[in-house]
């Protein structure tokens, strides 16, 4: 399993992700957008594979420059460096995407953390998350959604190379929105597995990190809306 992890200053959640990927044998890359020093040093000693960029370019870029640079497997997994990885996840995503797909590619982004979908259904009270309906297909069991995160999914090359990667449309990662509608419209389904679940130790980085959040929330808005009116590049 080869995986592209994006990273930018978050040293702390980049370890524990950096850590709990090393349990298993895999290929690790990592797209850095501008970090520390001390960050830079701990990539080069820890990843297979590693690119700097300076000032921040943002996480769609970063997933596309890291896909471009690394990745040479017809399958391959992209993350953030706010996630954690039970061991033993590599193989078993890999085996659920490939018995999900074994009759053609038909499902993507199968990969979730599952700790993040329960607390939107807390904190929002939302009647229509709590009727979410999980099925069961080709043997794996799982939750059909119209857009999808991108960290910790598995991903096709070529497909990405056919819609043109992730759009950059600034630090916050819309680009997500944009490739869930590309796909949609190629007919390839989006999803999250039931299992395993995925850590998100990074959910408190506002808190942790607000020199740079706040570049973040000035951007939102400009960045979603341009994401909602993305032209289907197909």
């Amino acid at each position: 399993m080869q995986i592209v992890v994006t990273s930018y200053k978050r040293l702390k959640y980049l370890k524990q992700c950096v850590e709990s990927i090393r349990q298993d044998n895999v290929q690790l890359f990592i797209a850095d957008g501008g970090s520390d020093e001390e960050t830079k040093e701990y990539i080069k000693h820890n990843a297979d594979g590693f690119i700097f960029f300076e000032d921040n370019p943002g996480a769609d870029f970063l997933k596309t420059e890291g896909i471009k640079t690394f990745v040479t497997d017809k399958e391959f997994m992209i993350s953030s460096d706010d996630l954690v990885y039970p061991k033993g996840y590599s193989e078993l995503i890999l085996n659920q995407y490939r018995k999900l797909n074994v009759d053609g590619l038909k499902w993507t982004f199968c990969a979730c953390n599952m700790q993040s979908l329960e607390n939107e259904v807390k904190k929002y009270n939302n009647p229509a998350l709590h009727s979410w309906k999980w099925e069961i297909v080709n043997g794996v069991e799982i939750l059909k959604v119209v857009v999808s995160q991108v960290a910790g999914a598995i991903l096709d090359l070529e497909l990405c190379k056919f819609v043109g990667y992730f759009p950059a449309y600034g630090k916050s990662g819309y680009g997500d929105r944009a490739i869930s509608k590309r796909l949609q419209a190629l007919g390839i389904n989006l999803c999250f597995f039931r299992t395993p679940m995925i850590d998100h130790v990074g959910r408190n980085k506002a808190i942790d990190f607000p020199e740079y959040t706040a570049d973040f929330e000035r951007d939102e808005a400009v960045w979603q809306d341009k994401a909602a009116r993305d032209e289907l590049k197909c």
